[in-house]
């Protein structure tokens, strides 16, 4: 691992994670100017009893822009670190070429947002169940675990899908 530090790979990869913490907090500061932040704080206090004022539409609107604005940052993304270090591109060509790939294949990963999305809507569903059937600590528990498995089964996905539009990565890397 410390051998990496400084050589291409490891450099493209800082850059893409940089990419993505700023095109992520440009994300919020969006939703932030549009709705004035009642959206992030109905997620970090979890309570829509103490929001600064709960405007709906204007969180469904900020929703709805994060959403526009994340989309093509996440299709340019999805295969960057792959394509970085396996294909040796460089960071900007390994943009382009995930952007386009995703562009391209758009079938499979529209049929797999949707999957995602229905499965994040049934998990918040189960956790209000749980709400009322077993507390709600024990219920944000038992959520929390359930977001770290499928937040982790996501992203485990991101390999078969590289392997079946680019192909198995060579062995000898």
């Amino acid at each position: 691992m410390f051998r990496s530090i400084g050589s291409h790979d490891y450099m493209a990869t800082c850059h893409g994670g940089g990419v993505y913490l700023i095109f992520g907090l440009l994300a919020v500061g969006l939703s932030f100017l549009v709705e004035g932040g009642n959206l992030f704080f109905l997620f970090v206090q979890s309570s829509p009893d103490k929001l600064p004022s709960p405007d709906l539409g204007g969180m469904f609107i900020a929703l709805g822009l994060i959403f526009i604005v994340y989309i093509p940052f996440a299709m340019a993304t999805w295969f960057a670190a792959p394509l970085i270090g396996w294909k040796k591109m460089g960071f900007g060509k390994a943009l382009f070429y995930s952007f386009f790939t995703v562009v391209r294949e758009y079938r499979p990963f529209v049929v797999y947002m949707f999957s995602w999305v229905f499965g994040f809507i049934l998990l918040n569903l189960a956790s209000g169940l749980l709400n009322i059937l077993i507390g709600r600590s024990a219920a944000a528990f038992i959520a929390f675990i359930l977001s770290v498995i499928i937040s982790v089964w996501m992203y485990c996905s991101f390999y078969p899908t590289y392997r079946d539009i680019f192909g198995r990565p060579d062995s000898n890397l």
